[in-house]
């Protein structure tokens, strides 16, 4: 069992920064994984 917060967590960036948080490569070469 697990607990699961209702806040969403967002960081200060864009849309995309978020998106992509914990891929490191793809905000440099984003266009290759479209």
């Amino acid at each position: 069992m697990a607990l699961v917060g209702q806040e969403p967590r967002l960081f200060a960036g864009t849309i995309k920064e978020n998106i992509c948080f914990g891929l490191r490569d793809i905000l440099k070469n984003y266009r290759s994984y479209i």
